[in-house]
């Protein structure tokens, strides 16, 4: 919305207002740029750092011996045990 309240010193300048027109025009394109960048760029960037993550911890875990669920749980208490 600020663009385009912005938008007619940009596109229409005109005697006094013309000297605004530079700053109007690096005010308007440096909100869609930033908007642009924080809307789609950042959110692509994530994306790709959690699958670079995501690769880094199947290739640290294929390196890495694991031990299976069974050997490391924790015994299970039931009530069935206590009645």
């Amino acid at each position: 919305t600020t663009f385009l309240g912005i938008s007619p010193l940009i596109f229409f300048a005109s005697g006094q207002t013309a000297f605004l027109s530079p700053m109007a025009i690096s005010l308007g394109f440096g909100l869609l740029f930033s908007t642009v960048l924080i809307l789609v760029v950042l959110p692509c960037f994530y994306i790709v750092a959690d699958d670079g993550r995501q690769a880094m911890h199947r290739l640290f875990h294929r390196l890495v011996p694991t031990y299976e669920d069974d050997e490391v749980a924790a015994p299970v208490c039931r009530l069935e045990d206590h009645e």
